[in-house]
């Protein structure tokens, strides 16, 4: 490949006072500039924003035939494909595409796996172009016929993880399944009122509450309270 390069830094997250993390995407060539290669990694920062790591294991790459490196249109790719990252506070998790499984590993801060959690899972095909509408998808991504399995990863206030799938469309909602120190515990169905799965980036977690931001057309947030029978 030639050294042109674009780069980009996003979902950034301060794990402490002089500690940063996020995905850093950069973009390079093939010799004859006809094919673009985007390399997605985890990657820490310092408080100035200066690289400290670039966990360079734990990469996603995609590539894509070009007419000109003027003008590559990643948004042809469908964007489930991107690594899913949560920071936690003594290291992250990350999970990568999958439509027929749950596979989540987590990382120290220097870059050492220290779990991986695997469960087995049934492919959740799309029922029609609404669906795929729902998921982020436009008609160019037609002939796609399983969803993404991790739609999203959340630590709630006991440090537990909470995966986010795709339901069966029996239920509406979010099917979420929860682990705890990388062991599977139980998982549940919450109908957040999402127009669609791009908004579960709007979920936070504060102690025994879940906090979504409304994306829709009234702003504002809403609480749900965690209860476990």
């Amino acid at each position: 490949m030639e050294n042109i390069i674009f780069s980009e830094i996003y979902s950034p997250t301060r794990l402490a006072k002089d500690k940063i993390i996020g995905l850093s995407s950069k973009t390079t060539f093939s010799e004859n500039k006809k094919t673009a290669f985007s390399t997605t990694s985890v990657v820490l920062f310092n408080d100035n924003m200066k690289k400290i790591k670039s966990f360079d294991e734990i990469k996603d790459i995609k590539s894509m035939k070009i007419e000109t490196v003027e003008y590559i249109e990643w948004s042809k790719l469908p964007f489930d494909q991107e690594l899913k990252l949560l920071p936690v506070k003594n290291g992250f998790f990350i999970s990568k595409f999958s439509d027929s499984k749950l596979f989540i590993e987590k990382f120290d801060l220097s870059g050492k796996k220290v779990m991986e959690i695997e469960k087995s899972y049934r492919k959740k095909p799309f029922k029609d172009q609404k669906d795929r509408d729902y998921y982020g998808f436009g008609k160019r991504y037609k002939n796609r016929k399983y969803k993404r399995s991790v739609t999203g990863l959340f630590e709630d206030g006991k440090h537990r993880l909470w995966v986010a799938t795709p339901n069966d469309g029996e239920k509406k909602g979010t099917k979420f399944y929860i682990f705890e120190d990388g062991i599977y515990k139980f998982s549940t169905i919450l109908d957040l009122g999402l127009k669609s799965e791009l908004f579960l980036g709007g979920i936070s977690f504060v102690g025994d509450k879940l906090y979504l931001f409304n994306f829709d057309d009234n702003f504002g947030v809403k609480c749900y309270n965690i209860i476990e029978e």
